[in-house]
Order: C-alpha cells, then sequence, then structure tokens
C-alpha cells in the first residue's frame, strides 16, 4: 500500500517529501525511488504478485525514471514488470491497460496500441472500455502538452487511439 501511495505521488511529480523517513530508517527526498523499493519488498514477499508486477510497470513510467539518462532500462523495466503481470494472468485487464498506457508514455505507441486493444477485448462491462478508451485519450494529451518534451500527437494517431474497432466495444 505504501509503494502505491508514493507511485501516485511520483504520478503526480511530487518531487520533494522533506526527508520523510521510512520504515527501517530509508530516507529520500523523492517518491519514485521509495515507491520502487516498497515494491521489490512486496515481490519478495509474493512475486506472483500480479498488481505490483503491473505497479512497477506504471511506476518505470512515471516522468522521474523517463527523464532519467538511463532511460532505455528503465523502459525495459517497465516492459518486463507489465508483461510480468500479464504473463502471471493473461485475462488481466488493468494489467494490459497499465502496460498500454505506460509504453506510451515512452512514445512506443505502435507497441502500446496492441496491449491497448488487448484490454479492450478483454473488458466486459461497456463501462471498463470507456475507463480503458479514457486512460488512454489522457496519456495522450500528457503527450502532447509535455512541458519539458511535448511530443505533437497526429490527428490519425489521436482518431486511432479513440476509435478503436467497434467489434472490440461492448455495448452499453
Amino acid at each position: 500500500s505504501l509503494g502505491w501511495l508514493l507511485l501516485k505521488l511520483a504520478e503526480r511529480d511530487v518531487d520533494d517529501l522533506r526527508g520523510l523517513t521510512l520504515n527501517e530508517g530509508y530516507s529520500t527526498n523523492h517518491p519514485a525511488p521509495a515507491s520502487e523499493k516498497y515494491f521489490h519488498r512486496s515481490l519478495e514477499l509474493n512475486p506472483e504478485n500480479k498488481l505490483t508486477h503491473a505497479n512497477l510497470c506504471l511506476l518505470y513510467a512515471t516522468n522521474w525514471f523517463r527523464r532519467s539518462k538511463i532511460q532505455s532500462e528503465f523502459l525495459h523495466l517497465c516492459r518486463y514488470y507489465g508483461q510480468k503481470a500479464i504473463k502471471l494472468d493473461p485475462s488481466y485487464i488493468n494489467g494490459c491497460r497499465d502496460l498500454a498506457v505506460s509504453l506510451m508514455r515512452y512514445c512506443e505507441l505502435d507497441e502500446a496500441y496492441n496491449y491497448y486493444l488487448k484490454a479492450l477485448k478483454l473488458a466486459d462491462p461497456a463501462e471498463k472500455d470507456r475507463e480503458i478508451m479514457r486512460s488512454a485519450k489522457k496519456v495522450l494529451d500528457e503527450i502532447h502538452n509535455r512541458k519539458l518534451d511535448p511530443i505533437p500527437i497526429t490527428a490519425r494517431e489521436r482518431k486511432r487511439w479513440c476509435n478503436p474497432p467497434k467489434e472490440l466495444l461492448k455495448p452499453v
């Protein structure tokens, strides 16, 4: 739970915990490495926890890791943990969505789109389809409006994400 809370702070670009001291005397100024520590501790306790794997995937796609000098290594870790979550449970809708969103943040749009379609295919209620589509649209907007490195999203690319194949969508 603490790893997830710190992940949410990292996703919102909170970058100063003012020397918050966490368990075992671990001290940090940024939530991202602290979150990573707690997720890895969770995997020590339960290596088959698909949620922890999916959360690590999301974590490695936060700005703190993407802006690192070793960004490609974190992309690799992002992909690894996302795929591991899906391997643990091939019907894990949120795992597919989380991997899609994370790869989008790295601008790996074609690969991300495949996981996006898989999430839509697995989603049963129409509300879940809309949730997945909202998540993708939000990240497209994030990419397009980044402060440090905006990437223009073409109308064609936006249309691809906002209008997936109708046969994957469930009627309301």
